[in-house]
């Protein structure tokens, strides 16, 4: 520009007397002073001179950008852009006006959305220019990422990466827009490439390690933090995540080493003291986890999840007492300080305890304490499904009214009511509720209603609403399980039968429909084989399942092995003493070896329990009376 080019020649003349006193001649000199100023911060009087230099040469784009740029940095975002705009159409080539024009758009679209478009275009013509400019270019990545351009931004992202290998910012860059337009075999081969150059990268490690964790391979995830491990040994962050995907795959004495490698070298880190507990349990050191978990809570007495995890170990041991406690202590604390939304969902927890042990009263208290605004629509469903268990009908079908209609929680209220509305022999009002989620065409929604049925024992009303869901999703194992059991609780065994099995062919390790198929088989004496062979895989799966233990014991007596039966019997009733079926099972196995004042007692045991089988029972200790 001739600007530029006199000012040079000023500079090279040693001496501004060769400008002359013209407007024209003398902007360089201007030009030069105005930049000074603007150097050592005098930036009013810097733009008094650009605001002449505009006026009186209005046609030099390089004067417009100098002027925008001390605009911009002024934050006169307004007058930058109007500046920068005549020096794009003065000079459309110049790619500092399209860089300037990109820049300050960009802080525009803060509060105009529309200037965002105007950056985009901005940069992506820079781009065709040169993509020396690598600001710029980044920049442009982000727009692309904020519009949802997922796929503009990786190829951005990418041509920049190879003509700068090694940069770890584009590659951070590079990879959160591949996986985020889903090429994650890309993103996946790019990373292992690019270990290979720089091997004590942590973040790649670390993405790496989750992309294959996030397609379900835990194997795989843990064998790449093992190498992370190598390249960077003592970092934090791979122990905590490799000790997580250890868990995951079954390896808890390895997980616990990385736990302790992680806690020797930050002793306080609280995630790292609950994810200790989470191995221990998963060891069955439920004393050492239950230890952990308090002097985590002593030295974070806020920790909720700390502390409802502490609550799941003292309720598996029947301590209920004891679990409500620790969630109540959190939540005093976190109402006291004024935490909200933590503190409603300690309630909602704290509710959810006492309403799995049967203490309704309790969870009414809380529901009510709680108010309308705390916990939501599950505190109010809560509330509700104890007012029912208190007998208290009516009040349950007006909690159940407040619950908002539209959504999950909504239609969960309006199932309840009709759940309540049956049992009151309203059955007009109770069809009336239940037949949006029967007409539905949303498989959850007929599941919903077929679950109000079942719970019912109306098996028969909830199968052609599965028989929908089914077609409308073939392959969800939880419908297909849900379908059988009502095929089988109305005696339609063939059709529980197919159920099961085409359940089976989908998920061979569903533990409930190994353990119910053989179960049944078992109790009716038929497939006795497949039906031990069944029950067994389903406790290899889960131990201590009491019911499950109690379905192979039941397997071993059909099949006349009664030594094998007495020690699974036996095991299930200390497993689940307050499960009546059990204890009858166990009476059948001791009369059946002669043990008859032990069968007696089982018996009467069974029937204080109220078990579904009274009258059953009641004829056998007849029988064995008779015996005596």
């Amino acid at each position: 520009m001739r600007i530029r080019a006199l000012l040079l020649a000023a500079l090279a003349a040693g001496s501004v007397a060769a400008v002359s006193a013209s407007p024209l001649a003398d902007a360089p000199f201007r030009f030069m002073v105005a930049q000074s100023l603007a150097l050592e911060g005098s930036y009013g009087e810097a733009l008094a001179i650009y605001e002449q230099l505009v006026r009186d040469v209005p046609e030099e784009a390089f004067v417009r950008i100098e002027y925008a740029e001390l605009l911009f940095r002024l934050g006169r975002l307004a007058e930058a852009a109007e500046q920068v705009a005549e020096a794009r159409r003065i000079a459309p080539r110049d790619p500092g006006a399209a860089r300037l024009f990109g820049q300050i758009h960009l802080q525009l679209a803060e509060t105009d959305p529309a200037a965002l478009e105007r950056a985009r275009e901005a940069f992506e013509e820079l781009r065709v220019k040169t993509r020396r400019d690598l600001e710029a270019m980044v920049a442009l990545g982000q727009i692309y990422l904020s519009q949802g351009r997922m796929d503009e931004a990786g190829d951005l992202f990418g041509e920049l990466l190879d003509e700068r290998p090694g940069d770890r910012m584009l590659m951070s860059f590079l990879i959160d827009a591949l996986r985020r337009a889903r090429r994650v075999e890309e993103a996946e081969a790019r990373l292992a490439d690019f270990l290979q150059q720089d091997p004590e990268f942590l973040r790649a490690w670390l993405s790496l390690a989750e992309i294959r964790s996030e397609r379900g391979d835990h194997e795989a995830a843990a064998q790449t933090l093992e190498r992370a491990r190598e390249a960077l040994p003592g970092e934090p962050e791979i122990e905590r995540v490799l000790a997580i995907e250890l868990y995951r795959i079954g390896e808890p004495e390895r997980a616990l080493a990385a736990v302790e490698r992680l806690l020797a070298a930050h002793p306080g880190e609280a995630a790292g003291a609950y994810l200790r507990a989470l191995v221990l349990l998963e060891l069955e050191r439920e004393e050492a986890a239950e230890g952990q978990l308090v002097a985590l809570l002593a030295d974070d007495p806020e920790n909720l999840d700390a502390a409802l995890l502490l609550a799941g170990v003292r309720e598996r041991q029947g301590r209920m007492e004891e679990a409500a406690a620790a969630v109540d202590e959190v939540e005093r604390r976190l109402r006291r300080r004024g935490a909200g939304e933590r503190a409603s969902r300690a309630r909602l927890e704290l509710a959810q305890i006492w309403a799995r042990g049967g203490e309704w009263s309790r969870v009414l208290g809380i529901a009510e304490a709680a108010g309308e605004s705390a916990g939501g629509a599950e505190m109010s469903l809560l509330r509700a499904e104890a007012l029912r268990q208190l007998e208290r009908p009516e009040d349950a079908l007006a909690a159940l009214a407040a619950v908002p209609g539209d959504g999950p929680l909504g239609r969960r209220a309006a199932a309840g009511q009709a759940e309540i509305l049956f049992e009151l022999a309203r059955e007009d009002e109770a069809l009336a509720r239940l037949r949006p989620l029967a007409d539905s065409p949303e498989p959850d929604d007929l599941e919903l209603a077929a679950e109000v049925y079942q719970r019912l024992e109306r098996h028969a009303d909830a199968i052609p609403l599965l028989l929908r869901a089914v077609e409308l999703r073939p392959d969800s194992v939880a419908t297909l399980f849900r379908l059988a059991a009502s095929c089988e609780r109305t005696g339609r065994v063939p059709e529980a039968e197919r159920w099961f099995r085409e359940l089976l062919d989908l998920d061979p390790e569903f533990a409930p429909a190994l353990n119910y198929l053989g179960y049944m088989w078992a109790d009716l004496g038929m497939n006795l084989s497949e039906a031990l062979d069944l029950v067994l895989r389903a406790v290899d799966l889960d131990p201590d399942n009491g019911a499950y233990v109690d379905s192979l014991g039941w397997a071993y007596f059909r099949l006349g092995r009664f030594d094998e039966a007495r020690d699974h019997l036996e095991r299930a009733a200390t497993l689940e003493p307050d499960d009546a079926v059990i204890h009858e099972h166990l009476g059948d196995l001791y009369q059946a070896v002669g043990q008859l004042e032990q069968a007696r007692d089982l018996y009467e045991r069974a029937l204080a329990l109220d078990g579904d089988n009274e009258e059953k029972v009641r004829r056998k200790l007849r029988e064995l009376s008779d015996n005596l």
